[in-house]
């Protein structure tokens, strides 16, 4: 039988081990929570798009591949993986009208959206580029607001002499 000063390094190690999972649990629990608590899971319609094993960033987590996204025509709905449900994160819909596309992401880019709570999320370009047409509908860019105010010349107005 061991000795009790043999012990210590032993009760030390599954202490401490303890104490970083519970911590790291908590600390993803608050961090998800924060970001994602106003948006409850709703069920995703019967025709939405699933994909498994997404990668997003949210608010300071890095969840790669360990996202499952369905997209309808009202929702974002995030399921985390098992794992990451044991770390406290819960699945969530976000409405597309509290998603603003603030990075379109590239080819191989992530894009990034901000939420209405301000918090960013950082995610796969083919399901945030989706909130894009909405933003589009009912936010006017400077641009857009310019083209509106002059007007268009008509297909026998144009100049010619070109």
């Amino acid at each position: 039988m061991p000795s009790n000063s043999s012990m210590v390094p032993l009760i030390v190690v599954i202490g401490s081990t303890l104490l970083a999972v519970f911590g790291v649990r908590y600390l993803v629990k608050r961090l998800w929570d924060t970001a994602m608590s106003a948006y409850p899971r709703q069920q995703p319609a019967a025709d939405a798009v699933y994909r498994r094993h997404q990668s997003f960033y949210v608010n300071y987590i890095n969840m790669a591949m360990a996202i499952h996204v369905a997209v309808d025509d009202q929702y974002l709905h995030l399921t985390p993986i098992i794992l990451m449900r044991w770390f406290g994160t819960a699945p969530v819909s976000i409405p597309w009208e509290d998603i603003r596309l603030v990075k379109p992401g590239g080819r191989i880019l992530p894009a990034t959206a901000r939420l209405a709570n301000g918090r960013c999320i950082t995610g796969p370009r083919w399901c945030l580029q989706l909130a894009a047409p909405i933003q589009d509908a009912q936010t006017p860019t400077p641009d857009r607001a310019a083209d509106e105010q002059t007007p268009r010349p008509a297909a026998g107005d144009r100049d010619s002499s070109r």
